[in-house]
């Protein structure tokens, strides 16, 4: 493992003190003390590298406790911009609603409880009782669990129980509210099991193809005498749409480091931008890279298995562009949608051919067809082109 993988930070996903006690249920059942102990450090602001050392943890048993809590959503890599954001969680407590913050031991006699306690009671009995005293706003579940001699799913069961009836409330009281509510994830707010769950790494639908370069363009083939001859355009690269996959702790960890590492600092937009639905002319437009340098980050990481790639279709392509578009896509594939799109969205020819970063001569030859296409009065030709670029034919 390099140095520069452990250089990143992580943040937990857990957004209750009840989903955090059972993130630590599942790791002591899992892996022992000194998982919990490192699922505990991990709102330290320390980073793997540190976390490890503090630990004593061999780099083995790090990498795979850390595995185990990314692929169960436990947590989740920091990147650069949130570190300053991310905010120190404490130990949690267990909250009692402030409509129920005041309560007594529970009697001996059935008769003498609450109408609350009586809820409890009747669903749990003495230990339910036991359980609901002992929830305070200071003690941790951890702490209940020692008191009580109960099981953790038995905690957990009535934990849930007094939460779903509003008794009580489960949170980290010290936790920033407005940072809380952008940590939104789909995967927190699943219930976690008590059983792991391994799923491959990389899993491709039959629609998903690995990146590999365009080929280069076939031939014109010479149509025979029965068949209509048919227009074959030259040079013509298609349009992919990126799409990440399910990375693992490490594979983001390295995807992290070798964006700031190998590649422009428009790169780390790059791969920000990627959705599964922006093909490589919309994020080219978005971000201001060069078809090559798009081709070089997503070929570097497509050998990863990063990323998988699907080719638009030519209805996709009449359906994004228009059938303009698609009659220039299909002469000068995506290097004509990618200035067909810049048009009146720079101030010049000249303009849009630096940006575009498309070979002068190739684009002068994109920019008639468009004229011709577009069927526009005004007289165009290359000499007007190169004057209006400072150049000479």
């Amino acid at each position: 493992m390099k140095s520069s993988d452990f250089d990143i930070r992580f943040k937990k996903e857990a957004k209750t003190a009840l989903q955090i006690f059972k993130d630590q249920s599942l790791l002591r059942k899992m892996f022992g003390e000194e998982a919990v102990k490192l699922y505990n450090m991990i709102d330290s602001g320390l980073s793997a590298q540190q976390l490890m050392e503090q630990l004593g943890l061999s780099e083995e048993n790090f990498v795979k406790i850390l595995e185990f809590m990314n692929n169960n959503g436990m947590i989740s890599v920091v990147e650069e911009s949130q570190e300053e954001e991310m905010p120190k969680m404490q130990e949690p407590v267990l909250q009692p609603t402030e409509l129920y913050a005041q309560k007594k031991e529970p009697p001996i006699s059935p008769e003498n409880l609450s109408p609350i306690e009586k809820l409890i009671y009747d669903k749990y009995g003495e230990v339910g009782i036991k359980v609901y005293t002992l929830i305070d706003g200071e003690k941790t579940a951890e702490e209940i669990l020692r008191q009580t001699n109960i099981s953790e799913a038995k905690l957990v069961e009535i934990l849930e129980f007094l939460d779903e009836k509003g008794i009580i409330h489960l949170e980290n009281p010290k936790k920033d509210q407005q940072a809380e509510s952008s940590r939104v994830d789909s995967q927190s707010d699943k219930e976690y099991e008590y059983e792991p769950k391994f799923k491959p790494i990389i899993e491709e639908s039959p629609e998903e193809k690995p990146f590999e370069p365009s080929p280069p363009p076939k031939p014109p083939q010479i149509p025979k005498k029965e068949e209509k001859k048919v227009e074959v355009a030259e040079d013509i690269i298609m349009v992919d749409v990126p799409k990440m996959e399910k990375l693992s702790l490490m594979q983001k960890a390295t995807l992290f480091a070798e964006l700031s590492m190998k590649f422009p600092k428009e790169a780390r937009k790059l791969i920000s931008l990627v959705d599964g639905k922006k093909d490589f002319v919309e994020l080219a437009l978005e971000t201001g890279l060069s078809f090559f340098d798009i081709d070089s980050i997503f070929a570097y990481f497509g050998k990863k298995g990063f990323f998988t790639f699907s080719v638009l279709s030519r209805d996709e392509i009449k359906k994004r562009y228009g059938e303009d578009g698609f009659a220039i896509y299909k002469r000068y594939g995506r290097d004509g949608l990618l200035l067909y799109e810049m048009i009146g969205k720079e101030a010049s020819l000249k303009d849009i051919i630096t940006k575009s970063k498309i070979d002068v001569d190739r684009a002068v030859d994109i920019f008639l067809f468009i004229h011709k296409v577009l069927g526009i009065d005004i007289p165009l030709d290359r000499d007007i082109i190169y004057k209006q670029l400072g150049l000479k034919k």
